[in-house]
């Protein structure tokens, strides 16, 4: 009602809020009934931060209820609010799902969220990452004595005294200290900030996996001067890409801030161009040897395994070819844990069913299709400690995969996520 805003407007926000609450209680204690489901979209109008904290964890319990469409209104009242809390909620949950139909009902949320921002999902996500105070200082004042709180490059909280000394925690509070709380803030701190940064290299990592990209001029305005983000992305291997994808340059963030390249040459890269985290299957093996090499001239412990990271990147003729086989067999065991892992197959919970094709969705409407031989099953212990995999080959997702001609070549496929999946069946295993 065009009335109500005006109504809303001139109300007492916390008041707004306490009443809010009440409704969703009220509808919480009714066991959530349909013709109630107005009390949870009200929240979008009522609600503030105490509200959204209150509400994210319900919005993550329901799908497990069978409570989809609660869920899924839930994630438009978080897209609706729109405030930081609400949003950094929303990324949250957006980013713990496992894919479907209500991940993209989320992502389409989150999307349309940011874009109200002018921002792409990944620049809101860098934007919201918070930083615990550390940005403006945080100090621990004990009263008599006080105590700077620093990080080092791991993220990992210190404090430095008056003298300038510094420790790697604040002493006990002693018996002329006027605030013996101070230690237990630190202690507090340290176990948020750890929880933060965990969350933040997940988030960087799925980047990677995902292909999601950053303007350049973001790196040096938001992300390096962040003091959680800053030092992670210091510690990771950028690259620069063509529209189609392929990478054009791999790049590292040097000690002053500017990027160099795997020659280490100063490399100059415009505000707009888009940057993104480089899977190890994009480099050549001799580049990718470069920058392992740089990596550890520099003693650069990495965040999580980007250069060091199990990888296969298909040769020229492998790329080209339609199909692919392996020379070494793999264990059933590790066919039968993938069943967890999004790989479907030809009734792969068939009790009993001995399953002989299995296939995982790649980007790009492609589904990754392997065969085996003799097959598993996944109810009952395998006869065969051992699989064939006689095939691995690139088809359409709609496809019933079926048919005898293979016409995709495996260069077709994307090559970070072909690489997982490969290592997911087998890391030792050899292709031919």
């Amino acid at each position: 009602e065009p009335g109500a805003a005006a109504v809303l407007a001139r109300c007492d926000r916390p008041s707004l809020a306490a009443y809010g609450h009440k409704l969703l209680d009220d509808w919480l204690t009714a066991d959530m009934p349909a013709a109630g489901a107005w009390m949870l979209l009200a929240q979008a109008h009522l609600g503030d931060d105490s509200t959204w904290d209150r509400l994210a964890p319900l919005l993550k319990s329901w799908p497990a209820r069978s409570r989809w469409l609660r869920a899924i209104d839930g994630y438009a009242v978080l897209a609706t609010a729109g405030t930081d809390a609400a949003l950094r909620h929303l990324i949250a949950i957006e980013e713990g799902m496992s894919g479907g139909p209500m991940t993209d009902r989320a992502r389409t949320y989150l999307t349309q969220a940011a874009a109200r921002r002018g921002l792409s999902v990944t620049q809101l996500a860098d934007r919201l990452a918070v930083t615990h105070g550390l940005d403006e200082g945080v100090t621990l004042d004990y009263g008599p004595r006080a105590f700077a709180v620093r990080t080092d490059e791991h993220l990992v909280p210190y404090v430095v005294g008056a003298d300038g000394r510094r420790l790697a925690r604040p002493p006990k509070p002693g018996v002329r200290d006027t605030d013996p709380g101070g230690y237990e803030r630190f202690v507090r701190l340290k176990k948020d900030l750890k929880a933060s940064a965990a969350a933040q290299i997940a988030r960087l990592e799925r980047d990677m996996l995902r292909h999601r990209r950053r303007p350049a001029g973001d790196l040096a305005a938001v992300v390096l001067p962040h003091l959680v983000l800053g030092p992670i992305a210091r510690r990771l291997l950028w690259a620069e890409y063509d529209t189609g994808g392929r990478v054009l340059r791999a790049l590292r963030i040097a000690e002053d801030g500017t990027f160099a390249d795997v020659h280490e040459t100063t490399a100059t890269v415009a505000p707009d161009v888009l940057l993104g985290l480089v899977h190890p299957a994009e480099l050549a093996p001799g580049e990718l040897a470069g920058w392992v090499q740089i990596f550890a001239d520099y003693e650069i412990l990495q965040p999580f395994p980007q250069v060091h990271r199990p990888a296969v990147a298909l040769t020229e003729r492998q790329r080209a070819a339609t199909s692919l086989a392996v020379a070494k067999p793999v264990p059933s065991d590790r066919i039968v844990d993938l069943r967890t892992r999004s790989w479907h197959g030809n009734g792969f919970n068939a009790p009993g069913r001995v399953h002989t094709q299995m296939n995982h969705l790649l980007p790009g409407g492609l589904d990754l299709v392997v065969e085996l031989e003799p097959g598993v099953t996944m109810s009952v212990p395998n006869a065969a400690d051992e699989q064939r995999i006689t095939e691995i080959w690139a088809d359409d997702a709609d496809s019933g995969h079926w048919q005898r001609a293979r016409r995709i070549p495996m260069g077709s496929c994307d090559a970070a996520a072909l690489s997982e999946l490969l290592v997911a069946l087998d890391a030792t295993m050899e292709l031919l």
